[in-house]
């Protein structure tokens, strides 16, 4: 009103429409959003990194969250039997945030990660004797 008065009409609907897009921006990453969040639900890997954004994990450190969220694909490869594709997976993924492992688990997280290589179930190390897919998915949504 007072730009329109002060006859900056073209200023306030500049700053009107720079609003509008904000919105809708917004609304678009809160709707990516919990289409992540789905698909960490769900187990489809490949959708999550796909629509995941570093602005998504707002006053969360992104590595941190890479970091268990790249662990839970792994044990869920470990669990099917894929053990080539796991090890591919651990050298790429999970070994460049090694030094994250202290801080989500215990002091020997990444030492079980590996192990799981040469075990037949995820319960088999003693940092996941009590992991269970679907909790842990849905732990995982929680903090995502």
């Amino acid at each position: 009103l007072y730009l329109n008065e002060e006859g900056l009409g073209m200023s306030a609907m500049t700053l009107q429409d720079e609003k509008n897009l904000k919105i809708i921006e917004k609304e678009n990453l809160r709707v990516v959003a919990r289409k992540v969040y789905e698909a960490i639900i769900d187990g489809d890997w490949e959708k999550v990194r796909k629509l995941l954004r570093k602005e998504m994990i707002l006053g969360k450190n992104y590595r941190n969250f890479m970091y268990c969220l790249y662990k839970q694909e792994y044990l869920e490869t470990i669990t099917r039997g894929e053990t080539d594709k796991a090890f591919t997976f651990l050298h790429k993924r999970l070994k460049p945030l090694e030094s994250l492992s202290k801080l989500q688990g215990t002091e020997k997280e990444f030492q079980d990660l590996c192990y799981l290589l040469t075990c037949k179930s995820v319960t088999d190390a003693g940092s996941f004797r009590h992991w269970e897919m679907s909790s842990s998915r849905e732990q995982l949504a929680e903090t995502f």
